[in-house]
């Protein structure tokens, strides 16, 4: 994730960009930075999720190695 974070005195606003997306302005600089944060968050749970899905993946494989080998074993 990149973001920029530029004050603009003319207005006395905060210019946030996340990934170059659309920019959103704010009033404090703590309020930009709590977005930074939501969107950080966001990505790290986005992450654990895939690497979860993985994982089940993974293992749903493994078992189903597992049973075929069970399978023609006893057959």
């Amino acid at each position: 994730m990149t973001y920029t974070l530029n004050f603009i005195s003319k207005f006395g606003l905060w210019e946030l960009y996340v990934n170059h997306f659309h920019a959103r302005f704010y009033r404090t600089r703590d309020e930009a930075m709590k977005t930074v944060t939501r969107y950080r968050h966001m990505l790290q749970s986005e992450c654990d999720r895939e690497e979860l899905r993985a994982a089940r993946e993974k293992q749903s494989f493994a078992q189903m190695r597992w049973d075929s080998y069970y399978e023609n074993c006893h057959e």
